[in-house]
């Protein structure tokens, strides 16, 4: 299984959970101060808390409801967050039953609800903080994945390829005379440049695939489920696309740019770090063939030439 939350997931979509989880768990607190007062300092209970159902009335239960962030049932901590808030509820519902039966509440059923409280703070707290390294892994320019992020899909889809001997490419990209953009006109516009690039691919991609900010002007893209023909067939279409595109600077600076693409196959018994080599190769002969080209990664032997384009 892929991992879905470096592959579905944009930088929006995880700070948007993350926001909306911390305000969650405020209303969480604000719920649980408002009903201990009343074992602590006996005061009195509404009919809304005595009623038989408390988490229709809680407020991390509505956000557990209404959160259209689908990515998070792609993480395991997920499903143990929701069991265990069920489970401080059907707790608080039988203190609350006896509350209003006005019988005593003994210090086992007391100490059971604090240990599953304690639990569930602990997986609430642990839920964030997952959803805050998964925005840590989007480089914050281009929203692409981080270097380290790339690296781990490739680790990821590497590992799927040797179990079941599926076709999978990367692709590095670097943004032909980049440098000239920059020193021409100013950083700003340099930046604006890779985000327009980093949408680009980002769109246009399918679903799955996977698009990292390599380092600097270059971006790594993982893609799964295709052979090596059909990824220079599409990687050439998005080539001359891109030529094509025009991208306006908030300055009102109209820019084109090209780009030189390397594809290498995730191959069995080749490592990570050499499948990136091979694909830097290719990139190298895109370049020093005149740049905005794809080459192919070609093996000394054991894998067909292909020409590139």
């Amino acid at each position: 299984m892929r991992d879905q939350t470096y592959i579905l997931l944009s930088l929006e979509e995880a700070q948007a959970a993350f926001d909306s989880l911390n305000l969650a768990i405020i209303e969480h607190t604000k719920w649980l101060v408002h009903w201990n007062k009343y074992i602590i300092c006996d005061v009195s209970l509404t009919s809304k808390d005595l009623s038989e159902c408390t988490i229709d009335h809680c407020g991390f239960n509505e956000w557990l409801q209404s959160t259209d962030a689908d990515f998070l049932n792609d993480l395991e901590i997920f499903p143990q967050v929701e069991h265990l808030h069920d489970q401080v509820h059907q707790c608080v519902d039988e203190i609350m039953k006896k509350a209003a039966q006005c019988l005593p509440i003994t210090k086992q059923q007391f100490d059971i609800y604090i240990n599953v409280e304690k639990e569930l703070s602990k997986f609430m707290i642990n839920l964030r903080d997952e959803i805050y390294r998964i925005i840590f892994s989007y480089d914050y320019l281009t929203s692409t994945l981080t270097r380290q992020a790339i690296f781990h899909v490739l680790h990821m889809e590497y590992s799927r390829v040797n179990r079941n001997s599926e076709q999978s490419c990367i692709v590095l990209i670097d943004l032909d005379h980049f440098k000239k953009i920059n020193d021409k006109h100013g950083h700003q516009a340099g930046d604006e440049v890779l985000v327009a690039v980093a949408n680009y691919f980002s769109k246009n991609l399918r679903p799955y695939d996977s698009i990292g900010r390599y380092g600097g002007e270059e971006f790594l893209l993982c893609l799964p489920d295709i052979t090596f023909d059909n990824a220079l067939i599409t990687m050439d279409r998005l080539r001359q696309n891109i030529s094509s595109q025009k991208i306006y600077t908030d300055q009102g600076i109209c820019l084109s740019l090209t780009v030189s693409m390397g594809v290498a196959p995730l191959l069995k018994g080749e490592n990570i770090k050499t499948i990136i080599h091979h694909a830097d190769q290719a990139l190298y002969q895109a370049k020093s063939k005149g740049r905005n080209r794809v080459e192919l990664w070609k093996a000394d032997k054991g894998y067909p030439q292909i020409q590139s384009a």
